[in-house]
């Protein structure tokens, strides 16, 4: 169970206890159950419960520092990390993890599902929902929830369950038991070592409920609502997932409420003319709702 104010989760219910996230006016998750979260202005997380954080000039993660250990990380020109703490990342001509170390990485065509992570095999049903995982000591059938996270795989023929996990909204591990393949929250590949989960063109921090890069999607310019570079599934993660690191899916995400784009509705524009970018407030006609996520690039 779970409630949500605008667009941002505020509470979830995990059966036994009830944790409160606070979010503010830039959208930033200032209180993840209970633990502060401080931002700068440009929304990049720099301070997490005592852990703190420093960026590059190009807005990517660049070194975390928990209870005096340092880990540092450095990307290719791409923005694509390519090294964390002496493990090296590789990727193809599709911005796709291809490696993790000593880890390979393997797809469905030119898509995104991941079809193999080192000893572990994975199969998907024509509509692209993942059917399947195995190791050679441990295969079965996927069960996943609404947000395509793996959370569990069973005996067809038994119910057997041969592995389980459950997560947080955010995508925090909250238990596990048996076999864990290496995909998990939204079925994607979660790194081991750094528990970061890889979302196409970004990583992504469950941990901290947000990406470890910026966002370089095109923005609508009137779509203040996801102005957050570094936001994930737009302050509502059991609704909304973003397995591109780009936008929420599905698309559209939920309307700002009272912000309609009829008559008389006000929005800030963002407009740029012979080079120069400068912001104005513009009346928008039209019957569309004004959306409150990315939109396709």
């Amino acid at each position: 169970m779970y409630e949500w104010s605008y667009l941002y989760i505020t509470s979830w219910d995990d059966g036994s206890d009830t944790v409160s996230y606070g979010w503010d006016d830039a959208g930033n998750l200032v209180d993840k159950t209970g633990t502060a979260q401080v931002f700068n202005e440009r929304n990049q997380l720099v301070e997490s419960g005592g852990d703190s954080r420093t960026y590059t000039a190009r807005g990517t993660l660049s070194s975390s520092t928990t209870d005096g250990t340092t880990s540092t990380m450095s990307y290719n020109a791409f923005d694509e990390l390519v090294a964390a703490d002496g493990t090296n990342y590789a990727y193809d001509a599709l911005n796709r993890l291809v490696s993790r170390g000593s880890t390979t990485l393997s797809y469905l065509g030119t898509s995104r599902d991941v079809t193999a992570t080192g000893s572990w095999d994975y199969s998907y049903l024509p509509s692209g929902e993942l059917l399947g995982a195995g190791d050679g000591t441990t295969t079965g059938l996927a069960a996943t929830d609404r947000r395509t996270d793996l959370i569990g795989l069973y005996d067809p023929t038994t119910g057997g369950l041969g592995g389980s996990r459950s997560y947080d909204p955010f995508g925090d591990e909250t238990g596990s038991a048996g076999a864990q393949p290496l995909l998990g929250y939204q079925h994607q590949y979660t790194d081991p070592a750094t528990g970061m989960t890889n979302m196409g063109t970004r990583w992504y921090e469950p941990g901290t409920g947000g990406f470890a890069s910026r966002d370089s999607a095109a923005l609508d310019p009137r779509d203040v609502g996801n102005a957050n570079r570094y936001g994930y599934a737009a302050g509502s993660p059991l609704n909304y997932t973003d397995r591109t690191g780009r936008l929420c899916d599905p698309y559209p995400c939920p309307s700002i409420p009272g912000t309609t784009t009829g008559t008389a509705a006000k929005v800030l524009g963002f407009f740029a003319r012979a080079g120069t970018a400068f912001w104005i407030r513009s009346r928008i006609a039209g019957p569309q709702p004004r959306k409150a996520c990315r939109r396709h690039v």
